[in-house]
């Protein structure tokens, strides 16, 4: 959020179009874009729930947001930055289904991900029970982790104009 006053929490992120601001993780409903639950950036004292300190910042975050809505079955679309394997795993014993980017550097992402060369619309994918994480390559490659989506390509038609 842009904030041009004084404050100590302030951020500064150089490659954002309103590069001074307050940093904060929201958790929010896909179809009407209803704010469900927020959490304010403040650094090193951000509060997030006790119960989840053993897991990594992104996972603390996801998990402190998301806890009203654990074992109720829902699924969460989350992006690279809050994605990887453990947090996957935690979701799922949960009962709550996820998706989303992945970098291929995270820890417990298969390390062939990461070294496989492959060509335009060729796709990797490895699955480790109800887990899946894929690579395909479009014009670069995309990476994806998955506890809903199986790994097998579809043929689709493109509806390209010649």
């Amino acid at each position: 959020m842009l904030f041009k006053g004084r404050l100590g929490l302030k951020q500064y992120i150089p490659l954002k179009r309103s590069r001074f601001g307050i940093k904060s993780y929201l958790l929010c409903e896909s179809k009407s874009g209803y704010v469900w639950s927020l959490i304010i950036y403040t650094g090193k004292g951000t509060l997030f729930d006790e119960k989840y300190k053993h897991m990594c910042s992104s996972s603390q975050v996801v998990m402190t947001l998301l806890e009203p809505l654990l074992n109720k079955g829902h699924c969460l679309t989350t992006d690279n930055f809050y994605s990887s394997p453990e947090l996957a795993d935690i979701l799922i014993q949960s009962l709550t289904d996820m998706y989303g980017t992945l970098k291929p550097r995270r820890k417990d992402v298969p390390k062939e991900l990461l070294s496989k060369r492959i060509d335009k619309g060729q796709m990797i994918a490895y699955q480790r029970g109800k887990v899946s994480v894929m690579k395909w390559m479009d014009k670069k490659a995309v990476c994806l982790i998955s506890t809903i989506h199986n790994p097998e390509m579809i043929q689709v038609q493109s509806h390209k104009m010649r």
